[in-house]
Formats: structure tokens, sequence, C-alpha cells
């Protein structure tokens, strides 16, 4: 094989070897502790609603919730329960927060998230249609530890909580990279010809 017919092939296996050392960095983990509640419980979490006898978790299995077999209820009565998890994050990183939820527009009932005491969504009297929808939204942690707080009331019946979930964006130099060996895949998979 001559040489110059070498170096596409080598640089193609470059670009694809830094495709692939980047993709892992795009899967960031979740750093929600039970953000499913598949443990049957509100382990992981605290405040108000952990404790109030109108809400807990049900596990009534797969197909019935928004992600694995648990969900997380709440019933509060006359004001609002908190529930909230302290998170260890990284100042200056963005972060994709996201929720599933269900509710049948009971009135009153409301819902809201907050991100380091910012509320970043509230609705009163939520209905999904008797199926989960999921909430979807960016914020940037200001410090090492940030909390993530879910205040909920709902005095005719319950609200559902399923598939929280907090995730680090990954950094635009870390998507380039994977764009750049991805396309290196791409150029990869056409053959040379002698």
């Amino acid at each position: 094989m001559h040489t110059h017919r070498l170096l596409p092939r080598l640089l193609s296996c470059l670009f694809a070897g830094g495709a692939l050392l980047s993709l892992p960095a795009l899967a960031s983990p979740n750093i929600v502790s039970n953000g499913s509640f598949e443990t049957g419980d509100f382990s992981g979490w605290s405040g108000t609603a952990t404790t109030d006898p109108f809400n807990g978790v049900a596990c009534p299995g797969s197909g019935a919730v928004a992600q694995g077999s648990c969900a997380a209820f709440f019933g509060a009565l006359g004001g609002d329960d908190a529930l909230q998890q302290v998170l260890t994050t990284t100042a200056g990183t963005q972060y994709f927060i996201s929720f599933a939820v269900e509710g049948l527009g009971d009135v009153p009932s409301d819902l809201s998230l907050q991100w380091g005491g910012t509320t970043l969504y509230t609705v009163s009297n939520p209905d999904t249609g008797g199926a989960f929808g999921t909430q979807g939204f960016y914020a940037t942690a200001s410090g090492a530890a940030t909390t993530l707080s879910f205040n909920v009331r709902d005095d005719i019946g319950f609200i559902y909580l399923d598939a929280v979930s907090v995730t680090a964006v990954p950094e635009p130099t870390t998507l380039a990279l994977a764009a750049i060996g991805l396309a290196g895949l791409w150029a990869g998979r056409k053959r040379i010809r002698p």
C-alpha cells in the first residue's frame, strides 16, 4: 500500500479514537439519588413531603409509571409540602433538569421546581390527562452544592412525580471533539480503492 493511501486511513482511525474517547463525557450520570423512587420510599430525599401521611411512594410496576416500577405521590392538604435533595455540583457548570409529572387538574393543586432557590417551573392545577408528562430545564450551578426542591400540593387527589434527573451538560469543546470523531468514523467507512 502506498503511503499517500495510508494517511487517510490513519487520520480516520485517529478521529474515530477521538470520538470514542469523548462519548463517555457526553453521557453524564444522573446526580440525583433515588430519582425514580425505586427504593420504594423517599431514601435520598428530605423535607416535609417525606413525613406527611398524605404523601408516599407507590410501586405499581413498569408501564404504570414514567420510569422503572415506582413513583412518588403527593396529596398535601391546605399548603405545599417540600421534597428536596442537596446535589453535589460544579460552580459555573450548566445542568439539564428533567422530571415526569402526572396530575388530573384537581382544584386546588400545584407543583413547582426550584434550583438553588430560583423557581424554574410552577403550575397550578396540573392536568396531564392521566398520563405522565415530562418537563425539562437548563440551569447553571453557582456553587459546589445546589438544592433541588419540589413544592407540591393536591387537596383533592394526588400528583405523581417520577424520573427526576439532573445531568451535567457537556462543554462545547467536548461536543466539537465528538463531532470531529464521528466525522472521522463516517469518512473511515469509505473504502479506498487501489
